[in-house]
């Protein structure tokens, strides 16, 4: 569903809810010039504040890896490269284990090493919504994580151009191949060819020496789930 769509749905909704609750009110008068101005700006004010909330959501999704340094409640204290990161948790916090598995948040450990993902918001602090357990060590060669939504996917080369969160006028080339681990938004693994352009994804990789904008992948993760299906209309029948 486009930006446009979605616009035109929220205004539709909020003015139907609006104008129900004032007539509701007042069921023997027609509304006035004065109503009807204040329904609009109502709407308008509805309508602004959500495409704030949707426009601040998508650009502010961030990926950060690290060593956890500090666990206080549900805030976290995370390093990396001796820079802090700062997250809070809920229990609605994905947390995939060393094993791939779904575990509770509360097995997290001072010392253990994570991939954190989610809405970096107005302090700085990322409210985290998938978690999953890794090896840094692993990840070394100056490995970087980026996020951001596939571009295009070239049919005759292993490779996918990716536009990050942080700059959406550049474009990253990612490379991948047969040992480029792929995991879906539930952490399953998948295959590559489940990808597709439109999805927003986190990758972890390392830059080509002689091009910053050339990326080896070695793990792609789905940070939103699948598009569901169109549900398709039966048929017809024709009476005779």
């Amino acid at each position: 569903m486009s930006k446009k769509h979605l616009i035109a749905i929220i205004a539709l909704s909020l003015l139907f809810s609006l104008t129900s609750t004032i007539f509701a009110q007042e069921p023997t008068s027609n509304p006035s010039l004065e109503d009807v101005q204040k329904i609009r700006q109502a709407v308008q004010e509805k309508v602004a504040e959500k495409l704030k909330t949707l426009t601040t959501t998508t650009s502010n999704k961030k990926a950060f890896i690290g060593q956890i340094s500090k666990i206080e409640n549900l805030n976290f204290t995370l390093d990396y490269q001796n820079k802090n990161y700062f997250l809070t948790v809920d229990p609605e916090t994905v947390y995939i284990n060393e094993k791939l598995s779904r575990s509770n948040i509360d097995q997290l450990k001072v010392g253990q090493e994570i991939l954190a993902m989610g809405i970096l918001n107005e302090s700085q602090t990322l409210d985290t919504k998938r978690i999953i357990a890794i090896e840094i060590e692993s990840l070394k060669n100056e490995n970087k994580v980026i996020s951001g939504v596939v571009v295009d996917i070239s049919q005759t080369a292993n490779i996918f151009s990716l536009s990050p969160f942080t700059d959406k006028d550049s474009q990253y080339q990612v490379k991948y191949d047969a040992k480029t681990q792929v995991y879906s938004y539930t952490k399953k693994a998948i295959k590559f060819s489940e990808l597709n352009p439109g999805q927003r994804i986190a990758i972890v990789g390392s830059l080509d020496t002689d091009n910053s904008k050339s990326v080896n992948s070695i793990k792609i993760f789905q940070l939103d789930p699948p598009p569901s299906p169109t549900p398709t209309s039966p048929p017809e029948t024709q009476e005779n």
